[in-house]
């Protein structure tokens, strides 16, 4: 028997590990990604119904934007309502163990068009 026997193997499981590692970074990626453009869609969106509830004052206006983001899957962090010009940040928690990197963020701003 040489010393090289059995050395395929080894250089093998390295490389399936290394496929391995490089799939679930790509996933995870992916999976950022994703959170990161739903939650810019549902401030969007809250945005929208902000503004477009800006007759009723901030505070009801507010809470139809948070009905909005919630059916979205997020979480309106900000509201700011000045002239009818609403201004939102949504927040949705990553999932799993990606969840110590922080969260997926998304702002707007919607109102009306303004005639010059």
């Amino acid at each position: 028997m040489t010393r090289d026997e059995g050395s395929a193997t080894i250089w093998i499981v390295a490389a399936i590990a290394v496929v391995a590692v490089m799939t679930g970074a790509v996933l995870s990626v992916g999976v950022v990604m994703v959170d990161r453009h739903r939650a810019a869609a549902a401030a969007d969106e809250a945005a929208l119904a902000v503004a477009a509830a800006s007759i009723d004052g901030p505070p009801a206006a507010c809470a139809w934007g948070t009905r909005i983001a919630r059916l979205d899957g997020a979480a309106l962090r900000r509201c700011d309502l000045v002239d009818a010009i609403a201004t939102v940040e949504t927040r949705i928690e990553l999932p799993g163990w990606l969840r110590r990197f922080g969260a997926a963020v998304g702002r707007a701003r919607a109102g009306p068009v303004s005639a010059h």
